[in-house]
């Protein structure tokens, strides 16, 4: 049996949350960049605080793609209600 969802702590108010294909960066519980199912990267384009911005390099995403935040909250809602996880 597969699992639908993973949360790993990654450090101190960072965590990795992997949902069917997609993985999803938190940093204080807000999700900052996600690693789409067809294996595109993106961090948000907001600037949250500096420890946001340490998360988001410490979890490897330092050099994906800005995208404006409401876009990346958008496309992780449509992949969950759309039904794609598996």
């Amino acid at each position: 049996m597969s699992r639908l969802f993973q949360l790993r702590q990654l450090k101190s108010n960072l965590a990795r949350i992997t949902v069917g294909d997609m993985v999803i960066i938190t940093s204080y519980d807000t999700p900052v960049a996600i690693t789409a199912p067809d294996g595109e990267r993106y961090q948000t384009d907001r600037e949250f605080s500096q420890a946001t911005s340490r998360h988001i390099k410490a979890a490897g995403y330092a050099d994906a793609s800005k995208r404006p935040h409401e876009d990346l909250m958008r496309f992780i809602d449509l992949y969950i209600s759309a039904g794609s996880v598996k």
